[in-house]
């Protein structure tokens, strides 16, 4: 049976796991340096590489694999340390960590990830900048209202400006990738006709959820993590409360959801479900907007899948 491989990536060095063998490697996080290191697991005959998601230390490693023809796969961080207290391995060092993940792959025998283009990592890395961006603007902006000093208030406002101007020249060459693309051009136009769905969302779920409209929808909506889970032991009964998931996409849905339910004063399916939920079965705000965000992905699954767009009721 061929082995898998097991990386552990860190700032400096790289333990590779491989069949009941630990390596040590002192390595640059570089790409150049990765791609060098990718040709390791295929001159042993291995199936696939598995490594933890680690800060995006782990991204440059997983590219030069990919590209270099092997199969890969990010396990979740949490999920390995529960596998692990279930082996009964409660201690947590590299070493320890490399062996662990080893067992995780060869036990769950994970399907490889999906390898992303590089017109997808670049969109995926711009959306995250842009994110990166919106949120020191609103710091800074937070800051510069209660500043007293009139040098301090003149040099947040040139930053703000600053940044304002970084996430403009983000959003038009997103926009530009987006329409060099047909397939992400059509998806575009489908989705912006969903009441509420903007191009910050289309954006965030292009990069973010690139499975939606395939599969199932009750699949995507676990990826996103909206589905609530359920909470029982015996007599008692907990409350259903939703976790895990592409956190980025379900932010992105929720800001979706109150732009179509409280922003907008137009009459949508998704602003009668909010107010029949609401007004009608007591339910709380966060939950009806946590149904409403349920709802338009699986909308937006379904059209994306059948290529058709949005129809008003009206």
């Amino acid at each position: 049976m061929i082995p898998p491989s097991e990386l552990m990536f860190r700032k400096k060095h790289l333990m590779e796991f491989i069949d009941r063998r630990l390596s040590i490697k002192k390595l640059k996080t570089t790409k150049k340096v990765s791609t060098k290191s990718s040709t390791g697991p295929r001159e042993k005959n291995v199936s696939i590489v598995v490594c933890e998601y680690t800060g995006n230390y782990e991204q440059k490693l997983l590219v030069a694999l990919a590209d270099a023809g092997i199969d890969v796969y990010a396990a979740n961080p949490l999920f390995v340390r529960y596998f692990a207290k279930s082996k009964g391995v409660l201690h947590k060092t590299d070493k320890a960590d490399a062996k662990i993940i080893a067992q995780f792959a060869q036990e769950r025998r994970p399907k490889p990830m999906r390898q992303k283009t590089d017109r997808e990592r670049a969109l995926k890395e711009f959306v995250t900048l842009r994110r990166q961006l919106v949120r020191q603007c609103a710091q800074f902006k937070n800051q510069g209202e209660h500043a007293i000093q009139d040098e301090t208030k003149s040099i947040t406002e040139g930053l703000i400006k600053s940044i304002k101007e970084r996430i403009k020249t983000v959003e038009n060459t997103m926009e530009t990738l987006i329409k060099e693309n047909s397939d992400w051009k059509k998806k575009k136009e489908i989705l912006e006709s969903i009441p509420g769905i903007g191009p910050d969302t289309i954006r965030t779920l292009l990069a973010d959820l690139p499975e939606l409209g395939e599969g199932s929808a009750e699949k995507i909506s676990a990826l996103v993590g909206l589905p609530p889970k359920t909470q029982t032991s015996g007599k008692w009964k907990g409350k259903q409360r939703i976790q895990g998931g592409r956190i980025n996409v379900r932010v992105a849905l929720h800001n979706a959801a109150i732009a179509a339910t409280l922003v907008t004063k137009k009459d949508n399916i998704f602003k009668g479900m909010y107010e029949r939920l609401t007004k009608e079965m007591h339910k709380p705000h966060k939950v009806a907007l946590v149904a409403v965000s349920h709802k338009m992905i699986k909308i937006a699954h379904t059209l994306l899948k059948n290529g058709t767009k949005w129809k008003s009721e009206e």
